[in-house]
């Protein structure tokens, strides 16, 4: 099919090199402002009703449901993504301008990286077969803006948009953590902006210098990043979904990561206010989502190892879970030791119990 059209041969070409660029701020700042960052020509063939009317992207959907029943199921494989792949490629390169398909072909290689960091050991061991996650995972993320620009550049999106745009923003900020942390350790973000280069040695003679790779985005800009995607992702999921816990909790690990000390109580919010909800949640007879819980004994237990607050402060704060908690008040009760040590050690003996 793209082969006997010269428009579809281009936008392949176009389509191709996009998804070989390094991730920049400048990317960043054009995907938010809804900056066209792929210039693609509409074919106006046979076909370009049908793909206009969707036709290729309900299939896809289709199929990636099937994907995810059996991704449940444990009896998915990479390769059944195959098809959805080409699927949406195809409908791209229809210039249907349809940001939906950016987010299903980006979920399509984050479903590819998440199983290669699950199931094969030799992807992170083995340095060229980490880069080869890295490439996936850098396609994703370029899939996920390019879904920005073009959700920015409608003119009146409905809530339906908007209810997925919150989840390009969620899938983005996903994406990007578990790029910049480890195992992956920020290979995404490297980049080799020069080939090869021809050079003198010492002894006059001419060879072959490599070019080393380098980081494309700075580390303060991919938090920043983060940060920004699951705050947005929180905007426009709240509007729609008022039990949406998972991008507080996230935007309370990050501020946590980021800086303890400066924004331990950024991330004390956020982490409270994602209990609250999870907890709201499970009283409706949902089962209990004990994540956020977890991690905010686990974040007052490292205020106070750090000694960044006093352990009655940290009591304190997780008194404030005592729906989830489930303690009577005495249990609440601190008693003050000159003792910095030994301070510490009650708590210490209190948090043990919270976490039986």
């Amino acid at each position: 099919m793209i082969a006997d059209n010269n428009i579809l041969a281009r936008n392949e070409y176009v389509f191709n090199i996009f998804l070989e660029k390094p991730i920049t701020v400048s990317l960043l700042k054009e995907a938010l402002s809804g900056k066209p960052l792929l210039s693609l020509t509409t074919p106006n063939d046979d076909l370009q009703a049908g793909m206009d009317a969707g036709i290729f992207y309900m299939a896809s959907i289709q199929t990636m449901n099937q994907y995810k029943i059996k991704k449940r199921a444990m009896q998915a494989r990479p390769s059944d993504l195959d098809s959805i792949r080409k699927t949406l490629r195809d409908d791209i390169l229809y210039n249907t301008g349809r940001f939906e398909s950016w987010l299903l072909l980006g979920s399509c290689f984050s479903y590819i990286v998440e199983d290669d960091l699950t199931w094969t050991s030799d992807k992170i061991s083995v340095p060229e077969k980490k880069k080869t996650v890295a490439h996936m995972q850098r396609k994703a993320i370029l899939c996920y803006l390019m879904a920005l620009s073009l959700y920015y550049r409608m003119e009146s999106p409905s809530a339906d948009d908007s209810n997925i745009i919150g989840r390009t923003f969620e899938a983005l900020g996903n994406e990007l953590v578990s790029a910049y942390y480890k195992p992956m350790d920020r290979l995404a973000f490297s980049w080799k902006f020069s080939p090869n280069v021809l050079q003198l040695s010492v002894d006059k003679n001419i060879e072959e210098s490599e070019t080393k790779e380098v980081m494309s985005i700075s580390n303060f800009n991919i938090e920043q990043a983060i940060v920004l995607c699951f705050t947005r992702a929180g905007q426009y999921m709240n509007c729609i979904d008022k039990h949406n816990w998972w991008d507080d909790y996230n935007l309370g690990k990050m501020f946590f990561k980021i800086d303890q000390k400066r924004y331990y109580q950024q991330a004390y919010d956020n982490i409270l206010k994602a209990s609250h909800t999870c907890h709201s949640m499970s009283k409706k007879g949902k089962d209990p989502i004990i994540e956020p819980h977890y991690y905010l004994v686990n974040i007052c237990y490292k205020m106070v190892s750090q000694d960044i607050i006093p352990p009655s402060q940290a009591l304190e704060l997780l008194s404030k879970d005592n729906g989830f908690l489930d303690q009577n008040s005495e249990f609440w009760t601190f008693q003050d030791s000159d003792d910095k040590s030994e301070s510490k050690k009650i708590l210490y003996r209190k948090i043990i119990i919270l976490l039986k």
